[in-house]
């Protein structure tokens, strides 16, 4: 947040534009070169620990191998949206920065699934703290687009590298053996995954490609900055929301208990938001300026944000009691042969212990 601030208010609007909208367009694409791998060796290798011995070789160069055919893939898409000449050139870092730092996420699943989270969490902000210090060193000397650029792609090569270090260091040096039997499993078992991230990556970031490719990069930076202090309010959200899954998960059956967390849970994610929506509207200069919201028309493009994640916000409240609704509509599943028989005839299911 502080990073993308200083280099907005540097850049300008429409240069700070065009960076997002060429971001957000690799963020979709990437999104599917991962394929699931990820997420797929995460699990495998925590539950089976020979799993990394046997697939990690074929592995590794698999997903390098999907990295050089999404950035491709990438630069083919940008040239259909229009982007030419200077602005190719830019796609084609920002995507190389982007699967770079998807790569590392990639090795970084190995320390996950060796429960090795207390590394995991330093080196997830790694290549942030790396990116924070070049920007604040550039900031004297001259902040520039070509150089934001350049430094973005050196912090992900250099946390790749560390990542990739760290991995042998902990678990032995991978020897690549390419197994098409190995990488075909792995490919067809990891598809949900893929769909999943796939789905996600378009959902939340190609708003920002249409607004850009459609209305202008000036436009596309307004949204950019109010949709900053948006992501920085969502964290709220993604902090408290697992408290409440958990809470309902542990009252499956208690329709009154269901209600009042429900009812509590839409006020907790509900309330601050309305009073940040307010405190921006009336007196946001302060909060505006943090985030670099400065005009009217950007102090509008904020609020309008602002209101859409309020809805967002209301969904996500409601989303942990769809099980309780369900349950209301089509009563309790059965847990047994034996209880579907009972419910069909008529008696009620056993009460759980």
């Amino acid at each position: 947040m502080v990073v993308e601030n200083l280099v907005q208010d540097r850049l300008g609007h429409a240069t700070f534009g065009l960076i997002t909208a060429l971001s957000a367009l690799t963020l979709v694409v990437a999104a599917l070169s991962d394929l699931g791998l990820t997420p797929y060796s995460v699990q495998r290798v925590a539950a089976e620990p020979t799993f990394m011995a046997e697939t990690f070789p074929t592995l590794l160069p698999l997903r390098g191998a999907l990295n050089a055919v999404a950035l491709a893939a990438m630069l083919a898409v940008g040239w259909v949206l229009g982007y030419r000449g200077s602005e190719l050139v830019l796609l084609g870092a920002i995507g190389t920065a982007l699967l770079l730092a998807q790569y590392g996420q990639f090795l970084r699943g190995t320390l996950q699934a060796h429960q090795k989270f207390n590394t995991d969490a330093v080196l997830s902000v790694v290549e942030k703290f790396l990116l924070l210090g070049a920007v604040l060193v550039l900031i004297p000397l001259g902040l520039t687009l070509p150089r934001y650029v350049g430094v973005r792609l050196g912090a992900a090569a250099a946390t790749t590298v560390l990542l990739y270090g760290l991995m042998t260091h902990f678990f032995g040096r991978v020897r690549y053996r390419w197994k098409v039997p190995v990488a075909r499993t792995a490919l067809r078992a990891s598809l949900p995954f893929a769909l999943m991230t796939l789905l996600y990556g378009v959902n939340e970031r190609i708003d920002m490609v249409m607004l850009e490719r459609l209305a202008s990069p000036t436009e596309a930076g307004y949204y950019a900055g109010a949709y900053r202090w948006v992501d920085a309010v969502m964290m709220y959200a993604w902090t408290v929301l697992p408290l409440f899954f958990a809470k309902f998960a542990s009252v499956p059956r208690d329709a009154l208990a269901q209600r009042q967390l429900l009812w509590f849970g839409q006020r907790v994610l509900s309330l601050p938001r309305a009073r940040t929506l307010s405190s921006s509207s009336r007196s946001g200069s302060a909060v505006c300026g943090l985030v670099g919201i400065k005009t009217a028309v950007e102090r509008y493009t904020l609020g309008s944000s602002s209101a859409t994640t309020m809805l967002t916000s209301a969904a996500n409240a409601t989303a942990p009691a769809t099980k309780y609704f369900q349950r209301l509509i089509m009563g309790p599943r059965p847990t047994s042969e034996k209880e579907g028989a009972d419910i069909q005839r008529g008696k009620p299911p056993t009460p759980p212990s």
